[in-house]
């Protein structure tokens, strides 16, 4: 059960990372996976990034979508909790499967419903403290490459955070030197 949070919770915050890396791609493919009730918080549409405007507006949602990818893959298992005073970031959850190819052939997606609020007004999805467990819970052969995963993830939103709203114009790619830095300090 805590292998299948973690999973759960690992793959919902490489999904959001990778909805807002892909902008690009999937606003010229006409497809947007960040939902209508996101962008509008922000007070953008599918229609006006796909004409190129975004702005500081833009800036905000990324900062706000990775933070919250970041929050999923990292978030101490000692975390403390409170009531959130911002409304739930929808997270797109495809209706029963996780995978990225099945959400983007299907196009719109579903919101999540779950959410679990820090102190720092996050949410986060139910069992998103499993994430941090993965590599531990993971069978033994395949622990160093789930770690090595977690890792470039990370390594992928501080690039797609670097490349700040140019993501409209292309996806941002972790530097080669990190991803094997992460890769050799487990094998």
């Amino acid at each position: 059960m805590r292998y299948q949070a973690a999973c759960r919770t690992f793959i919902e915050g490489s999904q959001r990372l990778g909805f807002v890396n892909d902008l690009a791609e999937d606003l010229r493919e006409g497809r947007v996976g960040i939902p209508d009730a996101t962008l509008k918080r922000f007070s953008l549409s599918a229609a006006g990034l796909t004409a190129g405007t975004g702005g500081p507006a833009l800036a905000e949602l990324m900062a706000d979508q990775i933070s919250a990818a970041r929050a999923s893959l990292l978030v101490p298992q000692q975390a403390t909790f409170a009531p959130s005073r911002r409304p739930a970031r929808p997270l797109a959850a495809p209706p029963g499967s996780p995978s990225t190819s099945s959400t983007r052939a299907s196009g719109r997606h579903t919101e999540s419903t779950h959410r679990t609020p820090l102190l720092d007004g996050q949410t986060l999805p139910a069992g998103a403290l499993a994430a941090r467990e993965l590599p531990a819970l993971t069978p033994a052969p395949g622990r160093r490459l789930t770690g090595a995963l977690v890792e470039i993830e990370l390594l992928t939103a501080e690039a797609v955070l670097a490349r700040g709203t140019g993501v409209l114009r292309g996806s941002a790619s972790p530097p080669v030197p990190g991803a094997l830095r992460a890769l050799a300090r487990r094998y």
